[in-house]
């Protein structure tokens, strides 16, 4: 199942992209491809895909704590933009 999840984050639908990754982060840290994952897509060109990488980074607490300064990065490009 994994190998699907990560497919769907190369997606072009962004609300399959912002599924995979709300999935990545419940599925964990466990598989050592997750976290960049996510944080590569902290930069899509899609808001939505922004914010649910950061929700899956999040389910993944101390795990993640390398993507600390993307997510920051992340969250003043969407404040810039409201």
């Amino acid at each position: 199942a994994i190998p699907e999840v990560y497919k769907a984050t190369k997606d072009s639908d962004a609300s399959v992209k912002a599924a995979a990754a709300k999935t990545l982060g419940m599925i964990g840290p466990e598989d050592k491809e997750a976290v960049p994952t996510l944080t590569g897509l902290l930069k899509d060109k899609d808001d939505s895909v922004k914010s649910a990488a950061a929700e899956g980074l999040g389910y993944m607490g101390d795990k993640a704590k390398g993507a600390v300064s993307d997510l920051r990065a992340a969250a003043k490009d969407l404040d810039n933009k409201s």
